[in-house]
C-alpha cells in the first residue's frame, strides 16, 4: 500500500514503509517518512487525516485499507475530541450521544443515567470487536459503569433472594417447631370437652353462665380462674419440687380476633364472682410501672417500701399492645413479667432511692389477662426463647360448642369458702376505696409506718399447698430424665409442669377445695392445659401461614416486577436493534443490493448480534424488510429500495 506523505511520493525501498510505530526498510534500517517525525514511537499522535474518512468512504479497494484499520487508528488518537467524532460518526441518535456526552464530561461516567451510558456504549461499530480501545476511552469507561452497575444489581437480587430464602427456611422451621410441641393428641374431641365440664356441678355452671352471655366457654373459665387466684395472698405458695416455693401468679391469654369476645368474656367472669371482695385492678404498661403498682418509696432516702397493695388483677387489652412496650429501648416490661409469674422480687436499682421501690419475692400476687389477635401475635411467641409465652395459659374466645338457643343464666358463683380461709387484707380493701388503712386495722401484726400504712416486705412465713404423691412423682421422674439426657414428656417441660400445678391449685380453689393438689385435679388441669397447647399450635400456625402467603405474594410481586424489567430492557434493546438494521440498510451501497445475514451481523456489531435474528424476522413480517431477489443466499434491504 502506498501512502501520500507531507513530502514527495515515497516508492521503491520505501513502499515497504509501515505506518506502525517505529518504521523499518528492508535491509533493517530505521527510517521515516517524514524528517521531522524521527523518534517519535507513535505516529496516531499526530494530527488525524481526514482523508481517507474510514467512516463515509466507500469500501477499500486495497483489502490492507479495512475499516478495523482505520478505525484502530482514528479510535486511539489522543486527541479527545476527534475521539468523539468518531462516536458521532457512528451514532444512530446523535442528538442522545450530544446529551451523553455533555452528561460524561460534567460528571464522569459513575454519576450518568443507565440511559445516558447505553447512548455512548450503543455506537458500537464493525471494528470494534477486533480493536483493542485505549482504557481511558469515553466508550471504555461507560461500558464498565453499565457492567458495574449490572454485577451490582445482580449482587443485591442475589441477596435479596438469599435473604427471603433465611426467612422461608425460617418459617418453615418454626412450623416443624410447632408441630413438633404439639400433642400428640390434638385438640380436645367433643366428647372429651363435655366430659371435662361435666365432672362439676361448678364448671358446668360456668359454660351454662357463659353461653347465656354469648361467650366463649374456655375464655370466661380462664378468666374466672384469674379471679380466684387473686384473692389468695402472695405467702400461699406451690412447694419446692422444683428450685424454691412457686407463686399461684396466674397469665391467661384470649385468643381471638377483633370482636371475638375478649373483653366480653373477662367482663362475664367478673359478674360471675361478683359474690368475691374487690381486688384492685391495673393496665399494664412498664417493667417499673408493675414494681410500683404494688409498692411506693418515701421522699426521704431512708424512708422504707409502703404497700400498696398486694394483690391486683392486670390486664392488657391487645397483645401487640404488649409486644411493642416489650420492644421499647431498654424496656424491661417482658423480663419483670417473667419475674411475676413465678413471683421474684421485682425491685429496681435506682441511684435515687425515693425511685426505687422494693418489691421483694412473694409479696405480691398477680393475675394477669392478656387478648392476643393470632395474626398479631408474633411479638409475644417470638419471646419464646425468654420463656414469656410458656408462661401463659391460652384459651379461646369463640366457642365452637355454643348452642343456637340461649340457655338461662345461672347465678353467680359461691366462693366463700376462699374468704373465709383467707380473709380479705383491709389495706387491700382501702387500696380499692382508695383510702389509707391505720395501724389500728393491721390485725396481722404486721409492721406499719407512723401514719399507718404497712411496710411492703417478704413473708415471714409460707402457706405451702399440698401436691398429691403421684403428682409429684410424675414431675420429679420428668425431671430427672432430662438432667439425665433421656426422653422426657413435653407436656411437663420447663414452665409447662408449673403452669399445670398452678391451673390445679386454681381449680382446687374454684370447685371448693383449699389449693391443693389432688390426683383428680391434675387430671383436670391436664385436659385444660392440653386445650391450651391446641389454642397456642393455633395461632403459630396461622402466623405461619400468613408468613408463608405474605413471602409468596412477596414473591410473585419481585418476579412480576423482575418480567416487566426484563421486558423493558429487552423492547429497548429490539428497539435499539430495529434502528441500528435501518441504519445499516439505509446507507446508500446497501439500499437496493442489501446485505446478507453474515454482513449485517459484522455490521451491527456484537452488541447487537443476539437479537438481530428476531428484529430481522419481525422486520420482515411487518413489511419493513424485504429480501432482495435472486442470489444463493438471502440478502435484506429496506422495502420499497428496489430502485
Amino acid at each position: 500500500m502506498r501512502r501520500k506523505e507531507n513530502g514527495p511520493t515515497v516508492s521503491g525501498e520505501a513502499a515497504s514503509l509501515d505506518v506502525s510505530a517505529g518504521v523499518q526498510s528492508a535491509n533493517g534500517s530505521q527510517r521515516t517518512g517524514d524528517p521531522s517525525a524521527e523518534n517519535v514511537s507513535d505516529p496516531f499522535a499526530a494530527p488525524y487525516e481526514p482523508d481517507p474518512d474510514p467512516f463515509n468512504a466507500s469500501p477499500p479497494d486495497d483489502e490492507d485499507d479495512d475499516p478495523g484499520d482505520l478505525f484502530e487508528k482514528a479510535a486511539r488518537n489522543a486527541d479527545p475530541e476527534r475521539r468523539w467524532e468518531i462516536l458521532e460518526d457512528w451514532a444512530d441518535n446523535p442528538v442522545a450521544l450530544a446529551a451523553a456526552r455533555a452528561e460524561y464530561e460534567a460528571y464522569g461516567a459513575a454519576s450518568m443515567t443507565e440511559e445516558r451510558l447505553q447512548a455512548i456504549v450503543g455506537v458500537l461499530v464493525p471494528a470494534v470487536e477486533w480493536t483493542t480501545l485505549p482504557a481511558d476511552h469515553p466508550y471504555n469507561e461507560c461500558r464498565d459503569e453499565l457492567e458495574r452497575r449490572r454485577l451490582q444489581a445482580q449482587a443485591e437480587r442475589d441477596e435479596a433472594a438469599a435473604k427471603a430464602k433465611a426467612e422461608r427456611e425460617k418459617a418453615e422451621r418454626k412450623a416443624r417447631n410447632a408441630k413438633a410441641t404439639a400433642p400428640v393428641s390434638g385438640d380436645l374431641t367433643a366428647d372429651e370437652e363435655a366430659a371435662f365440664w361435666s365432672s362439676s356441678p361448678v364448671l358446668e355452671r360456668i359454660r351454662q353462665f357463659a353461653w347465656a352471655r354469648r361467650t366463649a366457654s374456655w375464655a370466661v373459665l380462664g378468666a374466672v380462674l384469674c379471679e380466684v387466684v387473686a384473692r389468695v395472698p402472695p405467702h400461699v405458695v406451690l412447694p419446692p419440687i422444683t428450685g424454691g416455693n412457686a407463686s399461684l401468679n396466674l397469665f391467661v391469654a384470649l385468643v381471638g380476633t377483633s370482636g371475638d369476645g375478649k373483653g366480653a368474656a373477662t367482663a362475664a367472669a367478673r359478674d360471675l364472682t361478683r359474690h368475691l371482695q374487690p381486688v384492685p385492678r391495673a393496665a399494664v404498661g412498664s417493667g417499673e410501672g408493675i414494681t410500683k403498682t404494688f409498692g411506693e418509696r418515701g421522699k426521704k432516702p431512708m424512708d422504707p417500701t409502703v404497700m400498696l397493695t398486694d394483690r391486683v388483677v392486670a390486664s392488657v387489652a391487645e397483645i401487640d399492645t404488649l409486644t411493642a412496650l416489650g420492644k421499647r429501648q431498654a424496656s424491661t416490661l417482658l423480663p419483670q413479667l417473667r419475674k411475676v409469674w413465678v413471683g421474684e422480687d421485682l425491685s429496681y436499682g435506682y441511684a435515687d432511692r425515693t425511685k426505687a421501690p422494693v418489691v421483694p419475692d412473694h409479696s405480691y400476687r398477680m393475675a394477669l389477662t392478656v387478648g392476643v389477635q393470632p395474626l398479631k401475635a408474633d411479638g409475644l411467641l417470638e419471646d419464646a426463647d425468654g420463656g414469656t409465652p410458656q408462661r401463659f395459659v391460652w384459651l379461646h374466645t369463640l366457642d365452637r360448642s355454643m348452642p343456637a338457643r340461649r340457655p338461662d343464666e345461672p347465678e353467680p358463683l359461691a366462693l366463700g369458702h376462699i374468704e373465709r380461709r383467707w380473709p380479705m387484707d383491709p389495706f387491700v380493701l382501702s387500696a380499692v376505696a382508695g383510702t389509707s388503712g391505720s395501724a389500728d386495722e393491721d390485725e396481722a401484726g404486721e409492721q406499719a409506718t407512723t401514719d399507718g400504712r404497712r411496710i411492703l416486705k417478704s413473708p415471714t412465713t409460707f402457706e405451702v399447698l399440698k401436691v398429691a404423691p403421684e403428682v409429684w412423682e410424675a414431675v420429679d421422674a420428668n425431671r430427672v430424665a432430662k438432667h439425665h439426657g433421656a426422653a422426657t414428656d413435653t407436656s411437663l417441660d420447663g414452665h409447662a409442669a408449673l403452669a399445670r400445678l398452678k391451673v390445679a391449685a386454681a381449680l382446687s380453689l374454684l370447685l371448693g377445695g383449699q389449693g391443693d393438689v389432688t390426683g383428680e385435679l391434675w387430671e383436670l388441669s391436664g385436659v385444660v392445659i392440653r386445650k391450651s397447647t391446641a389454642t397456642r399450635t393455633a395461632v403459630e400456625r396461622a402466623l405461619s401461614s400468613a408468613a408463608a402467603k405474605a413471602h409468596e405474594a412477596a414473591a410473585q410481586r419481585n418476579a412480576a416486577a423482575e418480567v416487566r424489567k426484563v421486558e423493558a430492557v429487552e423492547g429497548r434493546k429490539l428497539q435499539q436493534t430495529r434502528r441500528r438494521l435501518h441504519t445499516i440498510l439505509g446507507k446508500p451501497e446497501n439500499r437496493t443490493g442489501g446485505l446478507p445475514l453474515g454482513k449485517l451481523k459484522v455490521e451491527a456489531g456484537s452488541a447487537y448480534r443476539d437479537n438481530l435474528q428476531e428484529v430481522l424476522d419481525y422486520l420482515l413480517e411487518v413489511g419493513e424488510l424485504e429480501e432482495v431477489p435472486g442470489g444463493k443466499a438471502p440478502r435484506y434491504r429496506l422495502a420499497g429500495r428496489s430502485s
